[in-house]
């Protein structure tokens, strides 16, 4: 009887063990893209803050 039920549920657990790996993968990719765009935004700081010295010209 056991077996069963264990049978039954195996492909629901299966499905949700997928669900969660691929909504953490998710988050992971998320994480690393906020990651480089904050050392992208500090870096274009710190070069905006480099040229304000020199002239600035209108295109």
């Amino acid at each position: 009887m056991a077996i069963d039920e264990e049978q039954k549920a195996a492909p629901n657990c299966k499905a949700r063990d997928d669900y969660i790996r691929e909504s953490w993968v998710r988050a992971m990719e998320a994480r690393l893209v906020r990651e480089e765009l904050e050392k992208y935004k500090l870096l274009e700081k710190l070069n905006d803050a480099r040229v304000q010295g020199y002239k600035k010209i209108d295109l």
